[in-house]
């Protein structure tokens, strides 16, 4: 339900103005707008990005005045391991996304029932 409410009026604004895109992206007041709303999500893509790694990689982060910054001590080697191993077939391999996912979901599960203790 969750899911639902927060995707389908997404998916509705993209549908509602999709035919008229061409129209708006011809007009360089709404261009100028339309490249502040893509950077400003952008923004809003790399924080969560941000977010997301350091909850994953740390299991305990203080704030400060500068924001969230991780206990270093706290730094989760089994994490950290899943982390690099997926950059590297991602960036060096270049796997495709769906398959790095496969993979890291099997070696993750994997390591989830051989050793209950790492997670």
């Amino acid at each position: 339900l969750i899911l639902w409410d927060t995707f389908i009026p997404c998916f509705l604004w993209i549908f509602t103005a999709a035919p008229y895109i061409e129209t708006l992206l011809s007009q360089p007041r709404l261009t100028a707008a339309l490249q502040s709303i893509s950077a400003a999500i952008l923004g809003v893509i790399a924080n969560l990005s941000l977010w997301f790694t350091l909850h994953f990689l740390f299991a305990s982060l203080t704030q400060t005045d500068l924001g969230l910054l991780p206990v270093l001590t706290s730094l989760d080697p089994a994490h950290l391991g899943l982390t690099v191993v997926a950059a590297l077939l991602l960036l060096v391999v270049r796997l495709p996304l769906v398959l790095t996912l496969l993979i890291m979901m099997g070696t993750a599960t994997g390591l989830a029932l051989f050793s209950p203790l790492v997670f």
